[in-house]
């Protein structure tokens, strides 16, 4: 508790006289009860016996005037209306004022004297400019202003603060305060209270424990039940990550290693700050681990690291420009002040570049000019270095990205092979030891590091659940759900298709040797994952090379099937649609068209076929190039059938083949094959008639 003493010429006297008559109704649990009328909620009563015994403990001779403002902090926001309904009681004496707005009251009768604020998160909205023109006019009118919040340095201006004659903290129950409440609530009854946590007891516990025609012991014993709080074990703590941890992270790793030797150097006074990188701007798509590098980073450096990010400025105060510049600044001041400290500022590329104009640009100018007011150092910088973080590196305003500032741009992909086969190994621990990653890391290739913690993190949770430890199973039915029937036709059908993928991989792409999967979760309930071409790298003949991969799924289907069914197309992700766009690009930007030179943009790629509805000559085309591929994929699948009958088979009884297992089958294949054609041929110089009718059935 804290004031500030004053004087003023109108002080409230009835204020020490109201202390003084309640005194006698709290000393023992067999006094009788006061005799004015007690608050119909519970809560109030609580609220009125923690604020008589404020007042009763505070200072000797404090004195309370008639145009004071008093800030009363309550340890939380329930309490918030409940004592900004009894304290113009308590420190008037007169009857509780009526709700006026959604954050003040004002007294009844004709002489107003009193303004009671309430200050809430939840009332953050309610403009400060018009709350401080509201406190100010009730000083004026020689009221007094009574502001009851949770946290008067977040929700209470600071001039207001400063202008506060007194701030009361109002306690939370104890002993003898609970002895009190329960006699002014209950009446001068002995119970049994022992079992009661006071110290937790919120309002409205307090009226959820209230029953008509209960007794006193009830009451006790139901408030009892809500108070109480099972023991809480010190929580697990935070799997941290090593620099050596980053896998598939390289060039972050060797700059951060150069870094801790430039700041130890810094450090030791050998080196001036200029000589320190100033920063860094990491880039990759979503879930490749930029944060958790950056937090390794300052890790490895031995600094302190803070993150912030547009985010988090758009929501600190009223969500105005002003508190969204002062924000950055802040983050920046926090960061100095720690120096040498990582400053990490996620998701850039949320700032819009001034090279787009839109209604919004003299907002955006004005974030970007600040933040590269302190990138620049404008206020003194040094031992500050800025890491920053995309997902789109080029929306960045180019500004933040020149000389002497987010200049070093670190490229972080999606984990290889290898550092995928570490990064399980990471997170699953001895769960794994002894079985085969390669295969777990093959079926997740193409995803990123946060999916296998994510996998992880599931497959131990189905252990907990079932009282064992996690398994290479679980996190197996993780990524790919059950593993197949066999006997399931839709899934038999499926096994074809990725068996054709995989033998067009085989004959046109042999140095991307694929990886098979057949679950029933998700997209990986049958893929084909194989190392495809760079689109810089492509030639004319790898266009048709890979537009036969994408068709020879389907034709799989019709050839084993007799008919194909609609799973090579759907989403932007499907085979067809993956073909009819690379046929497109082709065509009409790559240069690698049948229609002559020629390069048109394609604003979206994803639906690149509108940009053929004005051009039938080059639609044609497209048409053409699809179909011969689809021709040679069938082609291919019908001499092939015992291959693609072995991969199908293989695929449905394992669930995922990996590149060494496909090889193995294709040699079984190709010796079949072999024999068989040795066999007809000298059947057919035996016995033509066998051969031919031999080769018409087959």
């Amino acid at each position: 508790m804290s004031q500030k003493p004053k004087t003023k010429a109108r002080s409230i006297s009835a204020l020490e006289s109201s202390y003084r008559r309640n005194e006698s109704t709290v000393e023992s649990d067999e006094l009788e009860r006061d005799t004015s009328p007690e608050p119909v909620n519970p809560a109030h009563a609580a609220a009125d016996v923690l604020l008589r015994g404020l007042f009763k403990n505070a200072s000797p001779g404090l004195k309370i005037n008639a145009t004071d403002i008093v800030i009363i902090r309550v340890p939380n926001v329930m309490w918030v209306p409940f004592v900004a309904e009894v304290a113009p009681r308590v420190l008037l004496a007169i009857d509780t004022p009526n709700r006026k707005s959604p954050e003040s009251r004002t007294s009844l009768g004709k002489n107003e004297i009193c303004r009671v604020f309430e200050r809430t998160e939840a009332l953050v909205e309610y403009r400060r400019e018009r709350f401080c023109d509201e406190v100010a006019a009730a000083i004026l009118s020689s009221k007094l202003v009574i502001i009851v919040t949770q946290d008067e340095a977040q929700l209470i201006p600071e001039h207001i603060n400063r202008a506060a004659d007194h701030l009361f903290i109002l306690p939370l129950f104890e002993s003898a305060s609970f002895r009190e409440f329960l006699t002014l609530s209950l009446g001068p009854k002995r119970v049994d209270a022992k079992c009661v946590d006071f110290k937790n007891i919120q309002p409205h516990m307090l009226q959820l424990s209230t029953r008509r025609g209960q007794t006193p012991q009830d009451y006790v014993e139901r408030l009892a039940k809500l108070t109480y709080e099972a023991p809480v074990s010190a929580p697990v703590a935070r799997r941290s990550i090593a620099l050596e941890d980053l896998h598939g992270m390289p060039n972050l790793s060797a700059w951060a290693e150069a870094l801790a030797l430039d700041i130890v150097e810094y450090r030791a006074g050998r080196i001036p700050w200029d000589d320190v990188d100033r920063g860094a701007l990491l880039s990759g798509p979503p879930g490749s681990g930029k944060t958790t590098g950056a937090q390794a980073v300052a890790d490895f450096c031995k600094v302190p690291f803070f993150a912030t990010s547009y985010s988090i400025w758009q929501s600190t105060g009223d969500g105005h420009l002003g508190d969204v510049t002062s924000s950055i600044r802040d983050a920046f001041k926090q960061a100095r002040a720690a120096a040498p400290a990582i400053l990490f500022i996620d998701e850039l590329d949320t700032i819009n570049s001034r090279q787009t104009q839109n209604r919004n640009s003299d907002w955006w100018s004005s974030i970007i000019n600040t933040l590269l007011q302190e990138l620049d150092g404008a206020v003194d910088r040094d031992g500050v270095i800025v890491i920053g973080a995309s997902n789109y590196p080029e929306r960045i305003d180019s500004a933040i990205k020149r000389a002497g500032r987010l200049d070093r741009i670190i490229e972080i992909g999606l984990p290889d092979l290898a550092a995928l086969e570490k990064i399980y190994s990471f997170y699953a621990g001895d769960a794994l030891t002894g079985h085969n990653l390669t295969q777990l890391a093959s079926i997740s290739e193409g995803h990123s590091g946060a999916d296998v913690a994510q996998w992880v993190r599931g497959a131990r949770r189905m252990a907990r659940v079932e009282c064992r430890p996690v398994t290479f199973e679980d996190i197996f039915l993780e990524i790919c759900g059950q593993r197949a029937d066999p006997q399931d036709v839709f899934m038999q059908r499926i096994a074809a298709h990725e068996a054709g993928h995989a033998l067009a991989i085989i004959h046109r792409r042999p140095d991307a040797p694929p990886t098979l999967t057949l679950g029933t979760q998700g997209h990986l309930s049958g893929a084909t994952l194989y190392n495809s071409p760079r689109p810089s790298a492509l030639t004319y003949g790898d266009v048709d090379d890979l537009l036969v991969v994408f068709l020879a799924g389907r034709t799989a289907e019709e050839v084993v099937f007799g008919q194909f069914s609609a799973g090579a197309g759907g989403s932007v992700e499907s085979d067809l649609a993956q073909a009819t766009q690379l046929a497109i690009r082709a065509e009409l930007s790559l240069g690698l068209g049948s229609t002559g030179l020629l390069w048109s943009e394609i604003a979206d790629p994803d639906r690149g076929h509108a940009s053929l509805v004005l051009r039938p000559a080059h639609d044609a085309a497209v048409r053409a190039r699809l179909e011969r591929a689809y021709d040679e994929a069938k082609k291919l699948i019908t001499s092939n059938r015992v291959a693609v009958d072995m991969f199908a088979k293989a695929l449905l009884e394992r669930s995922v083949l990996l590149p060494a297992d496909i090889a193995n089958l294709w040699r079984s294949a190709e010796s079949i094959r072999t024999s068989c054609e040795v066999g007809e041929g000298q059947s057919h110089k035996q016995n033509p008639k066998v051969s031919k009718n031999y080769i018409r059935k087959n």
